[in-house]
């Protein structure tokens, strides 16, 4: 069944016919307002700080996530000359069979007069979303004439890193990166220099020194999720623009790595949250987790006994990918009110000062309800201070660690799905990593050319 997950929409997608149709033109301007109310640059317009705003808006999803209901609820009750209608393929968990049905119709509304205002583009394939085909606005344009919209309040690396050809199709409400920690009881063993970050060739030379000294019971990580964040740390590389490079040697020597510690995955485990913070003997490499301010975080940019200070992971080109959290707002081309679909957009990212009452019983939303997206600072530094209790110094090492992320992580749902059968072959020793890489190329290229 499909679901919702704590990290956004989790799919496990099949392929599906692309419905790639003609490229849309915008529509004409029919937005509300006087012209005193708004700014005009460059044939983009936006409201005046403090305008009165009016009009309909409709926003497109497959699934909407609780949050964005709150936002558009509370969008209205902010403005109540507003209304904006939501048109929800699914309300509940489905088949894949269903979804798959439902991701088509969203496909067809959006190459159609009766596409919506404001999509979440989160499930939608990459071919729809980054290859100039006209389905939505560059909302770096609107970023740009907005006199009321400051970068520096934004984590702008992040807004960067999900630019297409220096076009921002899709805003990410949220994001984060993958960080570990290494057992100290290996590490300390070895003498070994703890880095700041790493790739998979550090971590592959690491284990090389660390096996001969490891428990007989030794694995990489005990909840296998390296073995995830691994691929998808590194396959964004692979795939730019439309140039596919899966075949590289790099990319063979990447999975030749892979799948030898791949042999050290437990048949035990659960990918339930564990401490990350203690390790017990030398039976297990590292620990992962991701940054999102979860449970007890205070000290968790420090080492502890046993285990050492948090390290980033990187991709072998040395960028920090970020992987997207909620929704991914779009603004599509056939808007029929673009300067107020661009307030609500900004609404969302937005700073917020909720009273904690707005929240819900969910742990998860609880942050989000409270304090907003974390894609703006302040947001961001209002919710590290609640959880670390003011601790400073760790917040600033929060801070730093957010600023350095510089790309994005490659996640195309679809293609990715197709990726990770193939690759669970190569895991597990049916094909070789060089059938595994020209398996990858071909079916890559197939799908980018669709």
């Amino acid at each position: 069944m499909k679901k919702l997950g704590k990290y956004g929409k989790k799919v496990s997608c099949v392929v599906i016919g692309m419905l790639c149709a003609a490229a849309i033109g915008a529509c004409g301007s029919t937005q509300s307002g006087s012209q005193d109310e708004k700014d005009v640059r460059n044939d983009i317009s936006v409201y005046e700080e403090g305008a009165d705003l009016e009009g309909t808006l409709t926003y497109g999803t497959l699934f909407i996530e609780p949050q964005t209901q709150h936002m558009i609820d509370l969008f209205m009750k902010e403005h109540p000359g507003v209304k904006i209608e939501t048109k929800v393929v699914f309300d509940n968990d489905v088949t894949d069979e269903q979804y798959n049905e439902g991701l088509n119709t969203l496909l067809t509304e959006l190459a159609s007069d009766q596409r919506a205002d404001i999509y979440d583009a989160t499930y939608l394939p990459s071919e729809i979303k980054t290859k100039g085909s006209g389905y939505f606005e560059d909302l770096n344009q609107y970023i740009d004439a907005d006199p009321n919209f400051n970068r520096d309040d934004y984590y702008d690396n992040i807004l960067r890193a999900a630019e297409v050809d220096g076009k921002l199709y899709q805003i990410p409400e949220g994001f984060y990166y993958v960080m570990l920690r290494l057992n100290r009881n290996i590490t300390d063993e070895l003498n070994y220099e703890v880095p700041d970050e790493m790739d998979i060739n550090d971590l592959y030379e690491l284990y090389q020194q660390a096996k001969p000294i490891a428990d007989d019971d030794f694995t990489i990580d005990v909840q296998n999720n390296i073995y995830v964040f691994l691929p998808m740390t590194e396959d964004r590389a692979y795939l730019k623009k439309e140039e596919v490079n899966f075949d590289s040697e790099n990319y063979v020597d990447f999975l030749r790595k892979m799948q030898e510690l791949y042999q050290y995955q437990p048949s035990y485990a659960t990918h339930a949250f564990t401490d990350i913070k203690s390790f017990s003997g030398k039976s297990v490499l590292l620990n992962t987790f991701t940054n999102l301010l979860e449970g007890s975080p205070s000290g968790m940019f420090e080492e502890t006994d046993t285990a050492t200070k948090p390290i980033l992971l990187k991709s072998t080109d040395g960028k920090i990918p970020f992987c997207r959290i909620g929704e991914d707002f779009s603004m599509s081309s056939g808007c029929k009110d673009k300067a107020l679909a661009w307030e609500f957009i900004k609404f969302c990212i937005g700073q917020k000062q909720f009273e904690f009452e707005d929240a819900n019983s969910d742990s998860y939303y609880r942050n989000f309800f409270t304090y907003g997206s974390m894609l703006n600072k302040e947001n961001t530094r209002q919710l590290v201070a609640y959880q670390l209790e003011n601790d400073d110094d760790t917040a600033e090492k929060w801070e730093a660690y957010n600023e350095k992320v510089s790309a994005k992580a490659f996640r195309d749902l679809q293609l990715d799905s197709i990726l990770t059968e193939i690759r669970n072959e190569c895991m597990e020793q049916k094909i070789t990593p060089e059938e595994c890489a020209k398996l990858f190329q071909q079916r890559a290229e197939l799908y980018v050319n669709e």
